[in-house]
């Protein structure tokens, strides 16, 4: 009898160091989970410089919506890349520095961009129509919490980009430029 109480006494601690590394598996696998990727759209210009049209990509949701409208905007400047998704054309300039991005409770996004935006703006209607609503159409279609995008610079609201398309209000898509 002592020798199976000794056998089952050496089971039951094998048996918990199994459940320990089981545990510790089963919190690796949950954070996991809690860092996952979305496949998105990022929305740049088309080779004719008149339309938008998506570049599929798979971005890391970090789990908060503004963070992961933060990622979206980071990912639009870095632009399209290259290879098949090489002759789109970026909407802004590789440099300009995201200042913030906040949600509100009515669904509106807000992105702070800095200055710069301004100033390496290749300016143009139809160039600056393109870029604010890439950056409308890539939050509101990808984020379910936002519905519109109000775009500051430098941290205060501005009338324009580039003194065509009025950023003073919220926007809304505008999926009519999408092809």
């Amino acid at each position: 009898m002592i020798w199976f109480f000794a056998v089952g006494f050496c089971f039951c601690a094998d048996w918990g160091y199994a459940a320990a590394d089981t545990q510790a598996a089963d919190q690796a696998a949950r954070e996991a989970e809690n860092v996952r990727e979305d496949r998105v759209y990022l929305y740049f210009g088309e080779p004719g410089g008149r339309y938008l049209t998506g570049a599929v990509r798979n971005i890391e949701d970090p789990g908060d919506i503004a963070a992961f409208c933060r990622e979206l905007v980071v990912a639009l400047i870095k632009g399209p890349g290259r290879g098949a998704e090489g002759a789109l054309i970026p909407v802004l300039d590789p440099e300009t520095p995201v200042l913030g991005v906040y949600i509100d409770d009515a669904k509106t996004v807000y992105v702070d961009l800095a200055k710069s935006v301004l100033r390496f703006h290749p300016g143009g209607v139809r160039s600056e129509l393109l870029t604010v609503y890439a950056i409308v159409n890539t939050l509101v279609v990808n984020v379910d919490e936002v519905d519109r995008v109000k775009i500051l610079i430098g941290g205060n609201e501005a009338g324009t980009l580039a003194g065509h398309i009025d950023i003073s209000r919220p926007v809304n898509a505008h999926m009519l430029l999408v092809r």
